[in-house]
């Protein structure tokens, strides 16, 4: 191995420090000065030592030495770097996965009724609020009353009713809830709600929505007692024109089924004089 040493080559001892080979010894030993490195204009310089140093040159190689280690110690090794990329790339798709999950949900707050999912999966939701879908009707129920089912005897059962987002034409969406847990029943429009006063607040909305369609097109909104006495049930003020066109409607039905029973009993009064005349 000495042969191949030649001057001024870069070698190594078995501990791996770095020498610079100047010459050999006749008595199988080698010249060879240690490699230190300092800081110069350039950064890090490599400098030989001023004295050299004499190692037994059979100690010395132009590559440096490799610890061994056994097959099976080689084989772990690799196994376990293996795991730690795996484990990175788990890592990766977490962090990944989260910030997925971070912008659906910044996205979920552009859609009041998306956001609720998060809610009710977290368990937050408290009340509903409740509308009918043929009047002006609106509750305001807790989660209980409304999303619990119940079996026969009036029991509260353990499956709650199904309650599914609707995407409506117009693009608008809104949640409804199921008669049955398995979606068999009718459904009716709701808005869970993560407190009472928050259901209020939507009841609140949909009434003053009534309110409006009712003035913009008085003939158009059927049922206008029906969110009256919701407000009212709800201790909801109801504006005064909306209390007397609901009088008025109320006056006017009043009056049509009046002359309606009139009508109906005169043509009763009629038929009984034609029996006794027979």
């Amino acid at each position: 191995m000495a042969e191949e040493f030649t001057l001024g080559q870069t070698v190594y001892d078995r501990s791996g420090c770095e020498y610079q080979f100047d010459s050999l010894i006749p008595d199988g030993r080698a010249l060879v000065r240690e490699i230190y490195l300092v800081d110069g204009y350039d950064g890090g310089e490599r400098y030989p030592a001023d004295n050299p140093t004499i190692l037994p040159a059979a100690a010395l190689s132009i590559t440096p030495p490799v610890r061994a280690v056994s097959q099976e110690v080689a084989e772990q090794v690799a196994k376990l770097a293996e795991v730690k990329e795996q484990l990175r790339e788990a890592m990766r798709d977490v962090a990944n996965q989260e910030s997925e999950r971070t912008r659906r949900l910044e996205a979920l707050k552009d859609l009041p009724a998306l956001a609720r999912i998060e809610d009710f999966l977290a368990g937050r939701i408290t009340h509903f609020a409740v509308r009918n879908s043929y009047s002006t009707k609106v509750e305001v129920l807790d989660f209980e009353a409304f999303a619990r089912g119940t079996e026969d005897g009036g029991r509260r059962a353990q499956d709650l009713k199904l309650l599914t987002l609707f995407g409506r034409s117009n693009g608008d969406i809104a949640w409804k809830l199921n008669q049955y847990y398995d979606g068999s029943g009718s459904w009716i429009e709701c808005h869970p709600c993560c407190s009472e006063d928050e259901a209020r607040e939507k009841a609140a909305e949909w009434l003053q929505a009534t309110w409006e369609a009712h003035r913009a097109a008085p003939d158009k909104v059927r049922w206008l007692k029906d969110a009256v006495d919701s407000a009212k049930k709800l201790a909801i003020e109801a504006p005064v024109d909306i209390l007397a066109s609901n009088r008025e409607l109320m006056v006017k039905a009043a009056s049509q089924r009046v002359a309606q029973l009139e009508e109906e009993l005169a043509k009763a009064r009629a038929t009984v004089e034609q029996a006794a005349t027979a």
